[in-house]
């Protein structure tokens, strides 16, 4: 159990400490997890604060959620 919590612990810092967007989705499209650097720009665009278990491609508009979809369908 504190292998787990450390691991996490880890991967948490890892994805938080970049400006850079991070998330992870699973084959159903809802977020796993989500740094803070993405979910701050995606309510500054959408007015939404994501979550686990929220779909961000329902509030994309048509261009982007086409785009999006489609890289993860590979």
């Amino acid at each position: 159990a504190n292998r787990l919590l450390e691991t996490e612990a880890n991967f948490t810092a890892l994805i938080e400490n970049t400006d850079d967007y991070i998330c992870s989705i699973n084959t159903d499209y809802q977020l796993i997890i989500i740094n803070s650097a993405y979910q701050n720009y995606l309510f500054k665009r959408y007015n939404v604060l994501f979550k686990k278990g929220d779909i961000v491609f329902d509030y994309m508009d048509e261009a982007f959620n086409s785009f999006w979809r489609g890289l993860c369908q590979r």
